[in-house]
């Protein structure tokens, strides 16, 4: 029993012994942390020497916490030489009082003892009032700038003074374009030129030493692939009459006109207005059924009316000219104008454009007999009642339409009227109306 207890003594001592060792061991450790890796081991000293992360946490695994052990082991390891290294708080106090000592420091010091605005508000409120007053005194004074106008004269200077005729420019350029629309009324390959010309691009000038106008109007030669000619036209200043015609062959229609050629394929019709102010306008095409390609231009207008959506509202009105008044010898009054009232009483029904589709797929500009043309009517699908009806009251209705077609002063056909003030034909169809729809946008 007592060599127990004896040996139990000694494993105690060998436990207490150890444990000094480890405590040792972990002060060193802690000493060595925040300074890198600690030094390796001087040369000599054996590597089960050496005191590594490993022995220490291997140790400790090994043998119960200090918590676990008897008071006197406790006591052991209070009374160990463990050091813990101290921080220097004062060291670092004084340290962080001498680096604010260095740093510059704004202080501003109120104007007065009694505090309010400090010297830097003060003198920013005084630079804003003398920008204030600077701006105030600026805005009293004008600039006052001498400006020598150089004096202009339109048409020329004559003895230091400026030539001033009669008319103007305007009023020359409107005057060429009356002595051009009356060749609309001629018969001749001339009757062409109105609807070709372009005035908007024309040249004027006064020749200041003969008294007269020159008036140089480009257009657009049909006959030659649309090549831009010029057209020279001389007025006299005094009353704007025309010197002399541009073509010593052809002489300008007698009494002229008061049509003016407005461009863009139109004509402007003298003492006509508008018969409407807003969309749609009206268009009357009026032609006589044997007139050179009459119905080949009727189904063209068709075709290009409903282009328009609505804005333009086409009606189609015959008559009887020259044209067919050169087939009355042979075919008698009654047989020629039959066609002219077919096309008129089938006008007013849907299915027109396929009878006169129809009718020009043989038309050979002879009159067609009134069989032939019920038979067109029925392939067409036209209402043969309501045509009944028309034809019987056909008398009236062409005696109408030759009426409107004196009032606008139709001679050569196919025309075609827009808005009761513009005259064009077929082929400019699409330019003219352009124009009146403009003229009418630009009126509101």
């Amino acid at each position: 029993m007592v060599k127990k207890v004896k040996k139990s003594k000694k494993q105690k001592a060998s436990k207490s012994t150890h444990l000094s060792n480890n405590n040792k061991a972990s002060a060193k450790i802690n000493k060595t942390r925040g300074k890198g890796r600690p030094k390796a081991a001087k040369k000599g000293i054996s590597a089960k020497n050496k005191i590594t992360n490993k022995n220490i946490k291997k140790s400790i695994e090994e043998k119960p916490a200090v918590a676990m052990q008897p008071k006197a082991v406790k006591k052991n390891i209070s009374e160990s030489n463990v050091k813990v290294p101290e921080v220097n708080i004062k060291g670092n106090m004084n340290l962080n009082e001498e680096t604010k000592k260095k740093e510059p420091l704004l202080i501003i010091k109120p104007a007065s003892h009694m505090g309010g605005l400090d010297y830097l508000h003060i003198s920013l409120i005084i630079l804003v009032v003398i920008l204030i007053a600077l701006l105030v005194v600026m805005s009293t004074f004008k600039v006052v700038k001498t400006v020598t106008t150089a004096k202009v004269c339109q048409y020329g200077i004559v003895n230091s003074t400026c030539v001033q005729p009669k008319y103007n420019s305007s009023q020359a350029l409107t005057a060429a374009e009356t002595v051009i629309a009356g060749y609309a009324r001629t018969n001749s390959s001339l009757s062409l030129l109105p609807y070709y010309i372009e005035p908007n691009d024309s040249s004027v000038s006064y020749l200041n030493n003969s008294k007269e106008w020159l008036v140089v109007m480009p257009y657009k030669d049909p006959v030659a692939r649309n090549e831009t000619l010029n057209i020279s036209i001389l007025l006299y200043s005094s009353n704007l009459t025309l010197v002399e015609p541009f073509s010593q062959l052809i002489p300008p229609p007698s009494p002229i006109s008061s049509n003016t050629a407005v461009g863009s394929g139109a004509i402007k019709l003298a003492n006509k207005v508008a018969c409407n102010t807003t969309e749609p306008v009206p268009a009357y095409y009026i032609t006589d059924p044997y007139a050179y390609n009459a119905l080949t231009s009727l189904s063209k207008i068709m075709n290009e009316t409903s282009s328009y959506k609505g804005k333009i509202n086409t009606t189609y009105y015959f008559i009887f000219t020259g044209y067919s008044q050169s087939l009355y010898p042979t075919y008698g009054v009654n047989k020629t104008q039959l066609l002219g009232r077919y096309l008129a009483c089938a006008s007013s029904q849907p299915n027109f454009g396929m009878f006169v589709n129809d009718i020009n797929k043989n038309f050979n500009y002879a009159p067609m007999s009134n069989s032939t043309l019920t038979k067109y009517a029925e392939l067409s699908f036209l209402n043969m009642t309501q045509m009944k009806s028309c034809m019987y009251n056909i008398t009236d209705t062409m005696d109408y339409q030759a009426e409107l077609a004196k009032y606008y002063n139709v001679t050569q056909t196919p025309e075609i009227i827009l808005n009761c003030q513009y005259e064009t034909i077929p082929e400019k169809f699409n330019s003219a109306a352009n124009y009146t729809l403009s003229q009418l946008n630009s009126s509101k």
